[in-house]
């Protein structure tokens, strides 16, 4: 379904039809969206519209007014345009199985205020959400997700209720997904976990300081493909949060980018399945009580950590080490 969706962008037409009605070449015209200014994707002349604002930005209300309505049947695509205070009570979906909202090239969210996401928000193109230090509650059948050769990055934001769930029709999903050959960004951002988040897919990147925080829930990295934390990043676990690492492709797809890159557990948990994982560069912190849980058939190591790689247990600190760990080793 999702490839023919993907499918169908490149055949869309400019959208028409739409800002009280009156028919526009493109978006770059459109400086507000409020209840008197009201978007809406009719599909008069062409199911799938693209609302390209060329760069431009446009106000949204303060207020959870429905003022983006997409019909059924028909598909609105935002793109190179920033909105402004932007809420998902903005956007009424005429058919919850046939209107579609996407995010595509250029599209950049700006949150003025702490929202809840109840429902699926689609990225079919490279997206950006700047939270401006605001939330982001995900309850109910709320999501994001990262199609195919799509991007999301996610700045200065609090991550609220994340993990994998079960929607209201009983399919098992999860708050933050990617698609094969997706990327998502998450940059200075603190992530607080309901439940184990299973990221299966996709790759993850990470950029300035990044944490996890929960009483039991894990990250889970199993896609095959390479993430990594990036230089002058660190990626912390936090308060009984568990980082398990078990790569479907073997323990080379998880990197600290350079020796400025950290990984830190704080009271937290470090396990791998029985791919083990390999470190190569970067620097390791642990400190509080914290458990390292390594698997992996004999004799390799469930972790093994290249010469350069500082691996640092800080003052008052109690670990427990399950498992071998090589240091010293090339990986």
């Amino acid at each position: 379904m999702r490839i023919a969706l993907l499918f169908l962008l490149h055949l869309s037409a400019l959208l028409s039809d739409v800002n009280l009605d009156f028919a526009i070449n493109n978006g770059r015209s459109v400086k507000e969206i409020s209840r008197e200014n009201v978007l809406t994707a009719r599909g008069r002349k062409s199911k799938i519209m693209v609302f390209d604002g060329a760069g431009t930005s446009v106000q949204l209300p303060s207020t959870p007014d429905q003022v983006i309505v997409v019909n059924a049947g028909c598909t609105l695509i935002i793109k190179n345009k920033r909105l402004l205070g932007f809420r998902p009570e903005h956007v009424l979906l005429r058919n919850a199985s046939t209107s579609k909202f996407f995010l595509d090239d250029g599209a950049v969210v700006d949150l003025e205020q702490n929202i809840s996401l109840q429902n699926d928000f689609d990225v079919s193109g490279d997206a950006v959400i700047n939270g401006n230090g605001k939330s982001i509650t995900f309850v109910r059948d709320g999501s994001l997700s990262v199609f195919s050769r799509a991007t999301l990055v996610i700045k200065d934001c609090l991550l609220k209720g994340l993990g994998d769930f079960k929607t209201t029709s009983g399919a098992n999903a999860t708050r933050l997904m990617c698609d094969e050959n997706a990327h998502l960004g998450i940059s200075s951002t603190r992530c607080m976990f309901d439940n184990t988040w299973s990221f299966t897919s996709g790759r993850v990147h990470f950029w300035g300081d990044v944490s996890m925080t929960s009483t039991w829930a894990a990250f889970k990295y199993i896609s095959g493909s390479l993430s990594d934390v990036n230089p002058d990043s660190s990626l912390s676990f936090k308060g009984g949060m568990t980082f398990f690492y078990d790569s479907k492709a073997g323990p080379n797809k998880f990197s600290l980018v350079d020796e400025s890159s950290s990984l830190l557990f704080d009271s937290a948990s470090f396990e791998t399945g029985r791919a083990g994982m390999n470190i190569r560069s970067g620097k390791i912190f642990v400190k509080g009580s914290t458990t390292f849980k390594l698997e992996r058939a004999l004799p390799a190591a469930g972790l093994t950590i290249a010469p350069l790689v500082d691996l640092t247990v800080l003052s008052g600190t109690y670990l427990k080490v399950a498992g071998l760990i090589a240091h010293g080793s090339s990986g």
